[in-house]
């Protein structure tokens, strides 16, 4: 049992040399500071140059462009929701004030004749009563400070 454990613990050792030496392996395959530093001057040139300028300008103008549009767009969006909105309330507000002038007029007609059948249930009350003027009569009868009876 003890061989076992013993033969784990090398191969552990082992695997860890391993593992060190493709670290270190890594490490040197990797550019050394001054080569980093001759990237990055290269880089510092190339952003100085005309053609990244230019590269740049034309690509801030063509995102500028994009958002404009996307703006214009959503405007647009937001202009024919306004209408439609504005549209469907005047159509509405229509809608209401001819049902409202209908029932006006269903109110209107029905105290007409109201007004009718009172007018004419006077009428036969005043023919009833003898020496009494009847219908319009009265009401004249009455302004001029006349007594209806006679």
């Amino acid at each position: 049992m003890q061989g076992v454990l013993y033969a784990a613990v090398a191969g552990a050792f082992v695997l860890g040399l391993f593992f060190i030496d493709s670290y270190r392996r890594r490490g040197s395959h990797r550019s050394s500071a001054g080569a980093r530093q001759r990237e990055i001057d290269s880089l510092a040139e190339i952003e100085k140059s005309e053609d990244f300028a230019q590269s740049a300008r034309r690509v801030a103008e063509a995102e500028a462009v994009s958002i404009r549009q996307l703006a214009q767009t959503e405007a647009d969006a937001h202009r024919r929701a306004a209408e439609a909105e504005s549209e469907a309330l005047r159509r509405a507000a229509k809608s209401d004030a001819a049902s409202a002038t209908s029932a006006a007029q269903a109110i209107r007609d029905q105290a007409k004749t109201d007004a009718a059948g009172l007018i004419a249930a006077r009428d036969r009350a005043g023919a009833r009563q003898p020496g009494r003027p009847a219908g319009r009569d009265a009401g004249q009868a009455r302004r001029a400070g006349r007594t209806p009876r006679g």
